[in-house]
């Protein structure tokens, strides 16, 4: 009987593979390059818009003209989208749907109603101070804020 014989390479345990190793062509390289870059790329956006709404989101537009005198500061950061209503001295303002990371303020001299469409959606502060409503956080929700000094 003839006896086989097996290659030297096969005989020998490695622990691995142990086949020759192709090195990559360069369109991989090239793909993978684009992949890093757009995942970098990506990373970044997230973090600019995370570090954006922290801060207290983009320069808003100050809404309400002349607020000298007027001592209802609300200042309304979006972080979840949605349909938002804000009404100063029974004036609408805003009346719009808002995207995340849109800051706006408002003055009023004795009320300012903020209807969200849950109180998990805004960051709100009330002259200056940072303001949590308290209940359920994803219902809609009118959050009314009023002057009840004798001064205004």
């Amino acid at each position: 009987m003839t006896e086989l014989k097996r290659p030297r390479e096969h005989t020998e345990v490695t622990g691995g593979f142990t086949g020759p190793v192709l090195p990559a062509s360069r369109s991989q390289l090239a793909v993978r390059a684009v992949a890093a870059v757009a995942v970098a790329l990506l990373l970044g956006l997230i973090g600019w818009q995370m570090a954006r709404v922290a801060d207290g989101g983009a320069a808003g537009a100050p809404v309400g003209e002349g607020d000298a005198g007027q001592d209802q500061r609300v200042r309304l950061t979006v972080l979840l989208g949605g349909a938002f209503k804000i009404i100063v001295d029974g004036e609408v303002v805003v009346d719009r749907r808002l995207p995340p990371g849109e800051r706006i303020e408002v003055a009023g001299r004795r009320r300012v109603e903020v209807q969200v469409p849950a109180a998990k959606s805004v960051r709100l502060e009330y002259n200056g101070e940072r303001v949590q409503p308290q209940g359920r956080q994803d219902v809609p929700r009118t959050l009314v804020f009023i002057d009840d000094s004798e001064g205004g």
